[in-house]
């Protein structure tokens, strides 16, 4: 049985003992985090079978409403 897909973290820059967390966690189970291009398309694929990011991803990390405005 697969592991659940993480959720997405607001914390772009981890510090402290949020970094250490992190630091010891496989980079599959981490959380989904903004601009953290990488870990996200490494748990996409491994979760989902694409490196595409869905709608719903674009509106959870707040790029969507930034990419409709500079429309």
């Amino acid at each position: 049985m697969k592991a659940a897909e993480p959720g997405w973290s607001s914390v772009i820059v981890a510090t402290g003992e949020y970094r250490e967390q992190l630091d010891k966690t496989p980079i599959v189970s981490r959380p989904y985090r903004p601009f953290h291009f990488y870990g996200n398309t490494v748990r996409r694929m491994h979760y989902r079978g694409t490196p595409l990011p869905t709608p719903r991803d674009l509106v959870t990390t707040g790029l969507f409403p930034i990419m409709m405005r500079n429309r």
